[in-house]
């Protein structure tokens, strides 16, 4: 019965990271078209619109591509060095990015703000070893139920992710939220995650 909840209580640990990798995505769909395009808090007010429109399409496109060899990258190191490691180590980089964005926007620094993306991406490649993990504990009949969580938490956060970074950047929500607010909880929820993964997962 304890070995059936842990391992219950695993599979929405290991979703929980997936969702949160892809929020990293769909979080920042709302975020930079207003702090990019319409304000100078990022880049200087003599940059011109098409300038601010290319490197926006840059920041968007960095997360994914960086995530891409992150996860190629990161799901065969998982087998030599095991799954948990990783994971940690993972998690603590895309804190660190995350972080970084917040930062970024927070004193108006360009140039940390797509380093801070690339880091972030990168580090959710671990989405890999998430989806390997879940194979890993998955017998032939909760396979496909399995892949189809991991798959219904990529979508949610495309669902979630917008309108949660939306409420979070906007003070009109609550006075001192801002473009750097849906960073800073980001990283305070992979925080939690990182604490829980040390301890139990």
């Amino acid at each position: 019965m304890r070995l059936d909840y842990k391992k219950k209580w695993t599979i929405w640990f290991l979703i929980s990271v997936i969702f949160i990798d892809f929020m990293g995505m769909a979080t920042v769909v709302v975020i930079f078209p207003k702090l990019l395009l319409t304000s100078n808090i990022v880049f200087s007010e003599s940059m011109s619109g098409g300038s601010r429109l290319m490197w926006m399409g840059v920041l968007l496109a960095l997360y994914p591509l960086a995530q891409i060899v992150g996860a190629s990258l990161f799901g065969k190191l998982s087998d030599y060095y095991g799954r948990k490691f990783l994971l940690i180590f993972t998690l603590v980089g895309t804190l660190i990015g995350f972080f970084m964005s917040g930062l970024s926007i927070a004193l108006g620094l360009p140039l940390l703000l797509f380093v801070s993306r690339l880091i972030a991406g990168f580090c959710a490649g671990n989405v890999a070893i998430a989806q390997a993990s879940l194979l890993d504990i998955s017998d032939d009949e909760t396979k496909t139920k399995n892949i189809a969580l991991s798959q219904m938490a990529m979508g949610l956060a495309y669902i979630v992710g917008p309108i949660l970074g939306a409420m979070l950047s906007e003070s009109s929500t609550v006075t001192w939220f801002s473009s750097a607010t849906p960073f800073w909880l980001l990283s305070l929820v992979i925080g939690v995650l990182i604490c829980v993964t040390i301890s139990y997962y």
